[in-house]
């Protein structure tokens, strides 16, 4: 029984993240649904999704989300049916029930499982009918119209008026019609095939006759429907799901063979749990199966002697709740990175060639105590060592590919908590995700997660206005946060980029002159940039008073705080009435960065350049290097670049002249700007492996980390920001 309840917990954990998943996408499906409602696809895949977390909640025994997703379904197949347009409001109140959702996923997690929803849940969904009413298309004004006019003409037919009869019998029988035809029209358009038009109809593949191995997998379904499901049937399941794939493959339908793999695999689970098995449990079987049996239905009708038997649809659920404690703290749950299969074949693939590596130097070293001829066995250790060298880069990739999770890990949670902060701001907020595809280390994450969440927070509290002073800026009452993330070589940059109010230097001027901070004559002495910079100084804040979300002065200097921790840093640019950007720079996981390196020496000393910030290389004359207003200058090819001397730059030396031979320079790159970096010599290139420097030189930022030559040396990595600025 406890490998059992294990199990249970386990699919339950599966069943939560899948669901979580797939609602981060659903705010963007549904407002590219509104952009353009001929894009069908969006709200089909929106209704899917919540259709799949209603099945399998009532699989888990978790009936308030059921019953919550559920009546939010029915709203979905409204719109999607054009029985219901999408409208702003509407489209807004679904958001908002999607981030309802999330809360109870998570709640059930950790182990709170509520059977009837809590009253704002309900309002929310009565709320919801509403206003899927109010956009009701005119077809069902029209039906609720007939219902009504119906219902009158009965009761005229009660008072004893004749007149009324035939007329209350004609529109009895117009209504009937129109729920007849909305019936056929429903009908059409559900994606899953209903399970009674598979009965009487003959399945065929190729010139295979596939029928018989169709219905054993049917027989299932009807059983269960009708409550006469017994073992027998569901071991009956498996082997004939088995058998059906192993046809499928000799037979060369693949599309056919992972679906039903798919079935067997989920049914077991299900046939092993202590839960008892009823036809709204086998509904996530059925969905996935459906679709591609139908392919194989042919309109040929199968002998007389088929069973015709339908199952009963709307058989009532028999689940057993999960049994929780909703009083206790749920333990703490397992660490665990999703990784993709093929990344794990191609991680095992690296390691075994380097076992075959190995074999060739083993070799290679009885040849060499066997044989004088030390040439060639010196050529081919250059090959082998290059081959090795390829093999070990390519198992480290593979590594590092073991650790990357999509951004959208981390910026998965931010929208809700941004949409329900505006909501109790009285605000309106729309959040947009970019490049939430791009892949980091999963450590990176964690460490990014608390900063953001005070980003937001402060965009939603002082960014964001609210809907009335948005309208006398002239601009739409819907705010907008922008959550971007990029990746360098070296970095990850993350923006948190707002269209709010922006923020006033002048006005923060002031605050600092008040709150005693700095003097007038030093505050007006600021620019407009390092006034807007003020806003990271510790115990600063520009509210006027202390709430729930702000004005203690905690927030953006902790923020900034905790990148530094990580080496990282934060810059901000705002603008009036237009908007404030935050831009975040922290490096990547250091000991998984490895890169192409320059190798540069300098004073005796040793340093690193990544190559992707190498322009050219080169020798420059003592005549080509001048200093002009007290800033070194390299004319290159007739043209002045800004320079500057490594040794000084970094006060290893005070040399100012090189002398009268030649130079060696470096022309480095970051962002479309260069700078002649002069070094005493260029050693070469090089792979190396980055390690940080958080622990030795937590202050620094002329370097972005050490690493190992050979021999035991090592050498500083500089940081080509520093220098080109």
């Amino acid at each position: 029984m406890s490998e059992s309840i294990s199990q249970s917990e386990g699919l339950l954990g599966d069943f939560v993240d899948e669901s979580l998943e797939s609602l981060r996408e659903l705010p963007a499906q549904l407002q590219a649904y509104r952009a353009n409602p001929e894009n069908a696809e969006a709200v089909h895949s929106v209704f899917r999704s919540v259709h799949s977390i209603k099945g399998s909640a009532s699989f888990f025994g978790l009936s308030a989300i059921k019953q919550f997703a559920h009546s939010v379904e029915n709203t979905l197949d409204d719109i999607r049916n054009g029985k219901s347009s999408l409208g702003e409001d509407l489209a807004r109140s679904l958001i908002e029930a999607f981030d309802d959702l999330d809360v109870m996923l998570n709640e059930a997690l950790n182990g709170v499982t509520d059977k009837t929803l809590k009253d704002d849940y309900v309002q929310l969904l009565a709320r919801i009918e509403q206003q899927a009413n109010d956009y009701s298309s005119d077809v069902l004004q029209e039906q609720r119209l007939l219902e009504e006019v119906s219902s009158l003409a009965d009761e005229m037919a009660a008072a004893g008026l004749p007149q009324s009869l035939d007329w209350s019998d004609r529109l009895r029988a117009l209504v009937a019609n129109r729920s007849d035809d909305d019936a056929f029209e429903e009908q059409a358009k559900v994606g899953e095939p209903d399970i009674d038009t598979f009965y009487g109809a003959r399945f065929r593949y190729a010139n295979d006759d596939v029928s018989e191995r169709v219905y054993r997998l049917l027989e299932l379904f009807r059983v269960t429907a009708c409550g006469e499901y017994e073992e027998e049937h569901g071991r009956s399941f498996l082997e004939a799901a088995r058998e059906f794939a192993n046809w499928a493959e000799t037979s060369e339908a693949d599309w056919l063979i992972q679906p039903l793999n798919s079935a067997a695999s989920d049914f077991q689970t299900i046939f092993s749990s202590p839960l008892d098995i009823d036809s709204d449990l086998l509904g996530i079987i059925w969905s996935t199966l459906a679709r591609q049996l139908d392919k194989l239905r042919v309109c040929e009708p199968l002998p007389e002697e088929t069973p015709t038997d339908t199952p009963e649809r709307e058989a009532k659920a028999n689940v057993q709740p999960t049994q929780t404690q909703t009083g206790e703290t749920a333990p703490p749950r397992n660490r665990f990175l999703r990784v993709n299969e093929e990344r794990v074949d191609t991680f095992l693939n690296d390691v075994s060639k380097l076992f075959i590596t190995c074999e060739r130097l083993k070799d290679l070293q009885a040849r060499m105590d066997r044989e004088m001829q030390l040439s060639e066995l010196v050529d081919e250790l250059r090959q082998i060592n290059a081959t090795f060298s390829g093999q070990t880069m390519a198992l480290q990739s593979s590594v590092v590919a073991l650790r990357k999770v999509p951004a959208r890990g981390l910026f998965s949670k931010f929208p809700r908590v941004a949409r329900t902060l505006a909501t109790d701001l009285g605000k309106q907020l729309d959040v947009h995700l970019v490049g939430e595809e791009n892949e980091i280390d999963k450590s990176l994450i964690e460490d990014l997660d608390s900063p953001l969440m005070h980003m937001v927070r402060n965009v939603c509290d002082h960014g964001i206005d609210t809907p009335e002073s948005r309208r006398s800026r002239g601009v739409c009452d819907t705010g907008n946060l922008w959550l971007k993330c990029e990746l360098t070589q070296t970095h990850v940059i993350i923006t948190v980029q707002d269209d709010g109010r922006g923020i006033d230097p002048q006005r923060l001027r002031e605050k600092v002159i008040d709150k005693g901070i700095m003097t007038a004559a030093q505050a007006n002495s600021l620019s407009d940039d390092e006034a807007v910079d003020l806003i990271f100084h510790p115990g600063f804040s520009t509210a006027e008073q202390v709430s729930d979300v702000s004005g203690r002065g905690v927030g953006l200097d902790v923020v900034r705080t905790t990148i530094r921790d990580h080496s990282g840093d934060i810059k901000v640019h705002s603008q009036v009435d237009v908007g404030t950007t935050f831009r975040i720079a922290i490096p990547l996981r250091a000991a998984v960065v490895v890169v192409d390196g320059l190798l540069l020496a300098q004073d005796g000393d040793t340093f690193i350049v990544p190559f992707g910030n190498v322009g050219e290389i080169f020798e420059l004359k003592a005549s080509e290097i001048s200093t002009v207003q007290g800033s070194l200058v390299a004319r290159i090819r007739g043209e002045p670049f800004a320079a500057i001397r490594l040794g000084q730059a970094l006060a290893t030396s005070s040399r100012t002249t090189q002398g009268d031979g030649p130079t060696n320079a470096v022309m480095l790159t970051h962002k479309g700007k260069s700078i002649c970096l002069l070094v005493d010599n260029v050693i070469g290139q090089r792979k190396v492996v980055i390690n940080g420097l958080q622990d030795l030189l937590p202050n620094t930022t002329a370097f972005t980390g050490v690493a190992q030559l050979g021999g035991g040396r090592m050498a500083l990595v500089l940081n080509p920001q520093e220098f080109v600025s």
